[in-house]
């Protein structure tokens, strides 16, 4: 996004009154601009959340002092070089120190993936009481490496042994997406409180600008087409996003497995979740 178009974007949402908003990308912090748009929002009075990999030189920690929350994608420690996990433990350590609320994020992508480093960092900051955590969801139609779409059901209940691993220690667990209703039994729903983790959202609900600022819901980004100056209100923008045709016809005119063609959810159209259906190119 261009930081005049991101200008535009601030000015409409000082129009319609709207007060926080989040800025992800990709990473952001690599943004030319990055510290020119934190200023903006914050002289415009803006609540802001930034989505970062934690991984961003140590001159912009000052600028992070100007967000509400910091949403930080930490992955298996063996995924980084020793220089990269050193820099991401001393940008935690800084956002701690400046009191900024750390949001970690956590996807399992492995079997024993094993999540000791998260409730680690939890234990020795106070700005981390939250944290998000998901499967790398497969997808029809698109190679994933990790999980495969007949695989996903067996991190079942490895990933409740997260959760349950994670509240031990006075965590609060949310999800990053909801999950379709036939991943979980009721008993699970029930013994595990996932309604209260989001289980149960018809979709995740935000609204997606995009670099163009066209406008997109997650988990889609470019269905609509239309500027997000096209709409004369948040809520008709917000409408148009949650009620898509297009994402309709993605979502139940194709299965995932086969038992999607006898589930009850899907015949009456009442799936939840970011399903993986939905994610067909």
């Amino acid at each position: 996004m261009s930081y005049v178009d991101y200008c535009t974007f601030l000015s409409w949402l000082k129009l319609q009154k709207i007060k926080a908003f989040s800025i992800l990308g990709g990473e952001p912090t690599v943004h030319p601009d990055f510290v020119k748009m934190l200023n903006m929002a914050n002289a415009m009075s803006f609540e802001v959340d930034v989505l970062t990999n934690l991984l961003f030189d140590n001159h912009l920690i000052g600028m992070f002092g100007m967000c509400a929350t910091v949403c930080a994608n930490i992955s298996s420690k063996v995924t980084y070089t020793s220089n990269e996990w050193e820099l991401l433990c001393a940008n935690l350590y800084a956002l701690a120190s400046l009191g900024v609320q750390v949001l970690p994020s956590v996807t399992i992508y492995k079997r024993n993936q094993g999540i000791d480093h998260i409730i680690g960092f939890a234990k020795q900051y106070d700005n981390i009481n939250t944290v998000r955590i998901d499967l790398a969801r497969p997808s029809v139609g698109r190679t994933n490496r990790f999980v495969s779409i007949n695989g996903i059901f067996d991190y079942k209940n490895e990933f409740l042994e997260y959760i349950s691993l994670m509240e031990n220690v006075g965590l609060k667990v949310v999800f990053d997406c909801p999950f379709p209703k036939c991943f979980f039994t009721p008993a699970e729903v029930n013994e595990y409180s996932l309604i209260d983790k989001g289980l149960t959202h018809n979709e995740c609900g935000n609204i997606i600008i995009n670099p163009d600022l066209s406008l997109g819901s997650c988990p889609f980004y470019s269905l609509l087409g239309k500027n997000i100056t096209e709409y004369e209100s948040f809520d008709e923008a917000s409408s148009c996003a949650r009620n898509q045709h297009e994402r309709e016809e993605l979502k139940y005119d194709n299965y995932t497995l086969e038992n999607c063609r006898s589930c009850e959810h899907r015949k009456n159209r009442s799936c939840s979740s970011y399903c993986v259906a939905e994610r067909l190119e």
